[in-house]
């Protein structure tokens, strides 16, 4: 499955992750995750923390001016994640944007490996709100925290640009749902 949250939900990501592999003990494979960051100084150090938490993190971007930034390596190894039984987790939106705009890659991965794309989204009771391009949320302690699952969302190997607004709107309504919950 390919987990999607929007770029300004990422950094709660590995709280929920620790809480659910300890609630989900004998699960086996189906907590076992590949993550990808960018290959720019603040993805590395995203990378770090999130290695801590035991999952695969795979560095790569899209290009950007026509330089290679490691983007179809990174979905060769989420595909192959995928394939071993494992979640690729990804921000459609991310890092450039535009803020809650799904970038084709979450859809194409998803058609080339046959599988659905689980919208998530997590939310904080007590967080900073920066005032960046993607509002990123910086979780404080002593918060209560909700992890939101919209329903799967299938693609289609053909056709796979279709299912983007439906990805898109997915993980918008896990998100308000979350946003709600936390108030």
């Amino acid at each position: 499955m390919v987990v999607a949250f929007w770029h300004e939900r990422l950094p709660l990501m590995p709280a929920l992750w620790l809480l659910a592999r300890r609630q989900g003990a004998g699960l086996g494979t189906a907590l076992r995750a590949h993550v990808l960051v960018s290959r720019n100084f603040d993805g590395r150090f995203i990378g770090a923390i999130m290695a801590g938490f035991g999952v695969t993190v795979v560095h790569g971007s899209s290009a950007r001016n026509g330089v290679d930034k490691g983007g179809a390596a990174a979905m060769r190894a989420l595909r192959d994640g995928l394939a071993a039984g494992s979640n690729a987790v990804m921000t459609p939106d991310g890092p450039r944007g535009p803020r809650r705009v799904a970038a084709p890659g979450v859809a194409q991965l998803a058609a080339m490996a046959g599988v659905a794309v689980l919208p998530c989204a997590a939310q904080t009771s007590r967080r900073w709100v920066l005032r960046s391009w993607d509002r990123l949320v910086v979780p404080l302690p002593f918060g209560r925290g909700v992890l939101v699952c919209a329903p799967p969302v299938a693609v289609p190997r053909e056709g796979w640009a279709e299912a983007l607004p439906r990805i898109a709107a997915g993980l918008t309504a896990a998100a308000e749902h979350a946003d709600r919950r936390c108030a």
